[in-house]
């Protein structure tokens, strides 16, 4: 009995080990075939004119197919490759140090691929799945995925009685469908409007031929020389606000004493330009140039003013977070120890006190250097270049400047510069000038045409310039100085909120006023509205500055429309609460700002400047 039942405790053993192997054996074929299907963002390189351009795409690797999208989402593959039998090099620092290469030869067709990514260890998880995958089976072939087998359509099994309604499905143009795309109306949209812009254009040639608009604004090189050289004295004050920072850093000079120097020396910033404007009556063009250049660099440098609210002290950018930074130096008491340090731990304009050093472990990510390692000359020179307002310690560094990306971005500033001077020969100047006799003469019936005449060239000139500035303007600069942050605007287009619009369409002036007004007036107190209302008069007040003066005429019609917004900005906010889902507000965005905010302003401000200069 005791040999039977030992005989059977060995065959169920031997049944159960075989059971754990089968097991064994399943479950590493499972892991092999998800070690074998990767996916992951890369950096792609794509050879351009000049040079080569990097590019994030989304790539997959199940079996031997290499393949990438533009995005995780994007349904089309964009390339396929049979990797089997290709040579995968072993990942490569690239000369800048941010990236490590990988690159795919195929025997055949040479160099197939070459992708990269930021970090070390994904670029060897990827060399490792490569090679597994390229030394399983025959030499495959280049962008040709594997013939997958395709059933023969019989159209007898497609009887008369098939069923053809089976679930219960929404119109595809009602709101509860769940896949909406209007591409396609939207570029029918295009050419309507394009189709609509070209037939005006010719019958305003065969009506007028060609039109050169008279110049009635004084212009003359005199006056352009001046701004020209007023533009060159802002070096001056903007060299000495950076002195004053070094010399408070190192305590030779007091904090106080320093606050009245920015006052003085960025108060020329916008004092000489308004004089020079108004003293050689310089054109609306060439003043308005002027005076936004003069405002940019007072909000980038700043000057210290003096509030007394609860003790607060307000300040912009340069001026304001270097001061920042001081309090925090000496609160954590590290000013002491650079006290007692030797002279070299003092800033200098030296190599060894770059604001930018990235991390020897990790290139490409940049070490915060601390105050005040910071105030040398090459931060801030950096800093005045970049296209942003709001100072900081380091900033996001792109890897390297892509001179084919940025000729093409230069070539379509300069077409969309044409335009808009095309615009406004063609159209903006004829038509404005139409405005001053019916509103001399009260005629409302032919105030309210031109008003709708010019709402349509109004909205394309405005249109041109965000995208030329905000977005060709910006990113050329960026480019050019290896800025890595290029989030200038967000889809404003969108906004339902007039201020969601105010949040989205000009970062770099919001993430200003939200840094230096709106937040202080919180720590001081105010309700977040009247905060809200104090970021709005400062708005108001540069839109008039940049509208009045080179104008030479002061009316407040910028300020009060800027004012004027704010009930509109509780409408919209109600709007889009009361009817969640409605489009009311953006239409109320788009009316109110663009058909009627605009043309009815530029309409206001050339009627003054035709009275006060008697035209």
């Amino acid at each position: 009995v005791s040999t039977q039942s030992t005989g059977r405790e060995e065959r169920e053993m031997e049944l159960e080990n075989k059971q754990l192997r089968q097991q064994v054996q399943q479950l590493t074929s499972k892991l092999g075939e998800m070690n074998r299907q990767t996916a992951g963002f890369l950096w792609k390189r794509r050879p351009v004119l000049i040079g080569s351009d990097w590019r994030q795409r989304w790539f997959e690797l199940s079996g031997t197919e290499l393949r990438h999208r533009r995005s995780e989402a994007d349904p089309k593959v964009r390339r396929c490759v049979d990797v089997r039998g290709c040579v995968v090099s072993p990942p490569e620092a690239s000369k800048n140090g941010r990236f490590y290469v990988l690159r795919v030869t195929h025997p055949e067709a040479g160099e197939v691929y070459q992708i990269s990514s930021e970090s070390l260890i994904t670029a060897r998880h990827w060399k490792r799945m490569l090679d597994h995958a390229a030394g399983s089976g025959p030499r495959g072939k280049v962008g040709v995925p594997p013939k997958k087998e395709t059933k023969k359509f019989d159209p007898f099994l497609y009887r008369a009685a098939k069923r053809m309604h089976r679930d219960s499905v929404p119109s595809l143009l009602s709101s509860e469908s769940s896949s909406q795309n209007y591409r396609g109306m939207i570029n029918l949209m295009i050419l309507v409007i394009i189709a609509m812009n070209l037939r005006l254009i010719i019958r305003d040639f065969l009506q007028y031929g060609q039109r050169v608009v008279e110049d009635t604004t004084g212009s003359n090189n005199s006056s352009r020389l001046m701004c020209f050289g007023c533009v060159l004295s802002f070096v001056a004050p903007a060299v000495c606000v950076h002195g004053v920072e070094r010399l408070v850093a190192r305590g030779i000079l007091a904090r106080q004493a320093g606050n009245l120097i920015h006052a003085v020396s960025t108060s020329y910033i916008l004092i000489a330009p308004t004089y020079v404007t108004l003293a050689t009556q310089a054109p609306p063009v060439d003043g308005g140039g002027l005076l936004l250049v003069a405002c940019i660099f007072w909000l980038k440098v700043g000057v210290r003013v003096r509030v007394r609210v609860r003790g607060e002290v307000k300040m912009v950018s340069y001026a304001h977070a270097n001061s920042d930074l001081f309090l925090q130096w000496h609160a954590e008491g590290l000013h002491k120890k650079n006290d007692s340090a030797s002279a070299s731990a003092s800033p200098s304009d030296g190599e060894d006190s770059e604001s930018d050093t990235e991390h020897p472990d990790q290139p490409g990510v940049t070490v915060q250097v601390r105050y005040p390692e910071n105030l040398t000359l090459k931060d801030f020179t950096c800093f005045i270049a970049f296209p942003t307002l709001c100072y900081q310690l380091d900033f996001p560094r792109s890897s390297d400047c892509r001179y084919g990306w940025l000729a093409k971005r230069v070539m379509e500033l300069v077409v969309v510069c044409g335009m808009m001077v095309f615009l406004t020969n063609r159209f903006l100047s004829p038509i404005i000038m139409q405005s001053a006799q019916p509103i001399e003469n009260m005629e409302l019936w032919s105030l309210i045409e031109v008003w709708l005449k010019l709402s349509i060239p109004m909205l394309g000139f405005w249109l041109l310039m965000f995208y030329g500035l905000f977005h060709l303007w910006m990113n050329i600069l960026a480019e050019l100085f290896y800025f890595g942050d290029r989030r200038f605007y967000l889809d404003w287009w969108n906004a339902t909120r007039l201020e969601d619009y105010w949040k989205r369409w000009n970062l770099p002036v919001h993430n200003w006023l939200v840094r230096h007004v709106y937040m202080p007036s919180l720590r001081a107190g105010m309700p977040p509205d009247l905060a809200a209302l104090a970021v709005f008069v400062v708005s108001a007040i540069f839109h008039e500055f940049l509208v009045s003066v080179p104008c030479h005429t002061f009316k407040l019609w910028a300020f009060l429309g800027i004012l004027f917004q704010m009930p509109l900005v509780f409408l919209t906010r109600w709007l889009d609460k009361t009817l969640e889902g409605s489009q009311l507000g953006n239409t109320i965005f788009w009316f109110t700002f663009c058909f009627f905010g605009q043309p009815i302003c530029a309409i206001l401000y050339y009627y003054d400047f035709v009275k006060t200069h008697a035209y």
